[in-house]
């Protein structure tokens, strides 16, 4: 499971009850239910609610250099019988993983590439197309250094609640000269499995 940093928490609490509705439909007896969810487990409610479900929470160790814990594991099994070490960071993890999967009847094979992801660079720049008495339309240009991830990035009025266009120019109405136009930056994450919007508050002014 994955839920993105500019998600609530309360959001992923409403998906923990769907596993109880999933382990039912697969007839599963024991389950293990794991990843990175944003939430530090020392100070969420996220363990609480995996705990009511009869899952216990396998990570102690912080898994990240500010000390807290985001990466969970939970089961529902016998936790004296099964653990999780937290191995300390290392280059050598990144690289092409070779998943293999057999029985006496069929066997299966997968690659898996492990990129280590840096914070990006700032776009480059923001280049105007149209621009009139109150709407501005304009294109923002990504940065050189992307982070190891596709970023597209767009703005929109966060008061008029302008549409998300992916690839496609930004507009901002209402511009008054000299005056602060609450807005929002849009940045998207996309890998080839998901794709991440994350929106920060900007204050723009234009003259």
């Amino acid at each position: 499971m994955y839920k993105p940093p500019s998600t609530s928490e309360s959001v992923l609490q409403n998906e923990v009850g769907h596993i109880v509705d999933l382990k039912e439909k697969l007839d599963c007896k024991k389950v293990i239910v794991a990843g990175d969810f944003n939430v530090d487990a020392a100070k969420g409610n996220i363990v609480s609610a995996f705990q009511q479900l009869g899952y216990q929470q396998l990570i102690r160790q912080s898994t990240t250099k500010n000390g807290t814990i985001i990466d969970h594991v939970y089961t529902d099994s016998d936790v004296s019988k099964c653990g999780v070490v937290v191995t300390p960071e290392d280059d050598s993890f990144y690289g092409e993983y070779r998943c293999l999967a057999e029985n006496k009847h069929v066997k299966a094979e997968h690659f898996i590439t492990l990129i280590k992801a840096h914070v990006p660079q700032p776009p480059t720049q923001a280049t105007f197309q149209t621009v009139t008495a109150t709407t501005i339309t304009f294109k923002i240009s990504g940065p050189q250094n992307t982070g190891g991830r596709k970023l597209i990035y767009a703005a929109r009025n966060s008061t008029v609640g302008s549409n998300w266009t992916e690839d496609g120019p930004s507009i901002l109405e209402e511009v008054r000269p000299g005056e602060v136009l609450g807005a929002a930056l849009l940045r998207k994450m996309r890998t080839a499995e998901d794709a991440t919007i994350e929106e920060d508050p900007a204050n723009l002014v234009f003259y």
